[in-house]
């Protein structure tokens, strides 16, 4: 419609179906109105012949990516190359060790299971689980601080030399005191082995794969909760308190070696050493 100036009032625009028609065919095919395949990335304005895709391949869908541009299509059919890289050999022996290590690292429950039988008193139980995460909380602190300034493997072994000892000093305790040394000791251990074990991965993990590292860490340490405590509750059972403790100190024994032997090859030190 139009305001004609020898009208007085709003008059039909001759052949207006022409202009609804057209822009109703535009609207049709958006292709041809719409540059749709167009990246964000490029400049204002750009309308490469590659992004115009014939009207007849949209009937087609087997010619449908034929005329489409070529990095569309590569970003369709060819996946990120980092998603397709595999973890280093050497974090996959690495995470292998962890995962041995895992398997004797039964539930805490167990050595306050283990107080108990100690004559730690059931009231008592909550106190020596707070004075054991302070001792965590602390050592944390200070073996963050040692992971930036001591070969990682090292100081793993030493938490880990630590934890077996720990384990065998529970299963031969006799004393309500010694809960609750034994626990403080304990505290001691996460704090050499977490943030060293964790930084390690960092280290052995190229940045495309990192995230899918730490996902396969967790995993890991998670996965072997379950056998490691049915070992030990078996163990704890059929035998005594000192044979499973005493094989969790085993495992974590023999998982020392390993890593010595892992980190004697020098193309696997990681970059603190």
């Amino acid at each position: 419609m139009v305001n004609a100036p020898t009208h007085e009032r709003f008059v039909v625009l001759p052949k207006r179906w022409v202009g609804e028609r057209t822009f109703g065919w535009f609207a049709n095919y958006r292709i041809l109105s719409k540059n749709t395949s167009e990246l964000t990335n490029r400049p204002s304005g750009y309308f490469s012949r590659n992004d115009i895709i014939d009207a007849q391949t949209l009937d087609d869908p087997c010619r449908r990516t034929q005329g489409a541009p070529k990095i569309l299509i590569n970003t369709l059919s060819g996946q990120d190359k980092s998603n397709q890289q595999r973890l280093p050999g050497s974090l996959r022996s690495y995470l292998a060790i962890v995962a041995l290590f895992a398997l004797g690292n039964s539930s805490d429950a167990f050595l306050l299971l283990r107080a108990r039988d100690l004559g730690v008193s059931v009231a008592s139980l909550p106190v020596l689980w707070t004075v054991f995460h302070v001792a965590k909380l602390v050592s944390s602190y200070i073996g963050g601080d040692w992971s930036d300034r001591i070969a990682r493997p090292k100081l793993i072994v030493s938490g880990w030399v630590l934890y077996a000892m720990t384990y065998l000093a529970f299963g031969v305790a006799t004393r309500n005191w010694h809960a609750w040394a034994l626990f403080i000791v304990y505290g001691i251990y996460y704090g050499l082995t977490e943030p060293a074990e964790k930084a390690l991965v960092k280290e052995l993990a190229p940045p495309a794969v990192r995230g899918r590292a730490y996902g396969m860490y967790n995993f890991i340490m998670g996965a072997s909760a379950v056998p490691a405590g049915v070992l030990t509750g078996w163990l704890w059972q059929t035998w005594s308190p000192l044979v499973a403790l005493a094989t969790g100190a085993a495992i974590a024994t023999a998982s020392s070696m390993a890593l010595i032997v892992w980190s004697s090859s020098s193309d696997r030190l990681p970059a603190n050493e």
